[in-house]
């Protein structure tokens, strides 16, 4: 691992480079190579950092983060380990946390259908290991804070809400009453690493404390196009999920289904829109956000109301 020093050195370097021009610096110590983003061409200030033999990745994030990396590295789960958290803003807690680089790819539509059940395997012995599990730190809250704001735009979707009367209080309810547990917050496909089908989570800036079923859900019902998703083994991986869960559960497999769905709802939900429509009364476009989250809406209704 770096010196306190270089750490210093690393940081300054990684604040002072102009990373909407250019990916990578070099010096003759360093090599900094930014990490690109796979949603959205979002800026993701993360950065892979070479120095002879040694690398790390140094990532701009909160506290929380490095704090949660401890937690779940303690007990044994697959995450990077977090070597130490620079702090550079007193009041929200930001600063660059030092993490160990993992050599794997990401999880994706070519990854194979072993990887894919690994990472519902993985997924569901970290919420067992909290499961209903309770806390207050502070260190829960960023994630907390982002779910809630998924919240505040679906209640503000007046379309949503004019075509499944009160539908949307009665899956915020269910959802309550289900149990709660440590989760990722984030469960994109890019936030799985794979070595030799084994996998690494990384990515914890959205972890929080939220209904067990949250992260599978996102994992498995994100569309990728209007026909399929990202994830290729959806029924498989779900299937897998639910038989590490389901003696905590003790809910049959169609209650858990339902479970799924409810949470997929709430983690596309705000991007789901009234379709815009030509003088024929046709769709002119219709983006994978609208076609599954009105497929799911329709099976819910029919669930709930």
């Amino acid at each position: 691992m770096f010196t306190e020093e270089e750490c210093n050195s690393i940081a300054n370097l990684v604040s002072q480079n102009d990373w909407k021009k250019v990916n990578k610096f070099e010096n003759d110590k360093y090599c900094i190579t930014q990490f690109s983003s796979s949603l959205h061409n979002s800026d993701y200030h993360c950065y892979k950092v070479e120095s002879g033999d040694k690398v790390v990745v140094v990532k701009i994030t909160s506290e929380s983060e490095f704090l949660i990396l401890e937690l779940l590295k303690k007990d044994g789960l697959p995450v990077p380990t977090p070597f130490k958290f620079l702090n550079f803003n007193e009041n929200n807690k930001e600063g660059y946390l030092f993490e160990e680089y993992i050599d794997g790819s990401q999880l994706g539509l070519n990854s194979s259908k072993e990887a894919w059940l690994n990472t519902a395997v993985q997924l569901a012995e970290m919420h067992l290991k909290y499961w209903e599990f309770n806390s207050v730190s502070s260190m829960f809250d960023n994630g907390n804070s982002l779910y809630m704001s998924k919240i505040d735009i679906i209640l503000s979707n007046s379309y949503v809400e004019q075509k499944w009367p009160n539908l949307i209080e009665k899956i915020l309810e269910k959802l309550h009453q289900t149990p709660r547990t440590i989760i990722h917050g984030d469960a994109f496909p890019s936030n799985f690493l794979v070595q030799n089908d084994k996998i690494v989570l990384i990515d914890f800036g959205n972890c929080t404390i939220l209904p067990y079923v949250v992260d599978i859900a996102r994992l498995t019902y994100l569309p990728y196009d209007v026909n399929s998703f990202f994830c290729p083994n959806k029924e498989e991986v779900l299937d897998v999920y639910y038989e590490k869960v389901k003696s905590q559960l003790q809910i049959s497999k169609d209650e858990f289904i339902i479970h799924v769905k409810m949470a997929a709802f709430i983690e596309i939900a705000k991007e789901y829109r009234n379709p815009i429509c030509n003088y024929t009364g046709l769709s002119i476009s219709q983006s994978p956000f609208d076609k599954f989250m009105s497929e799911i809406l329709e099976e819910l209704a029919k669930d709930l109301i």
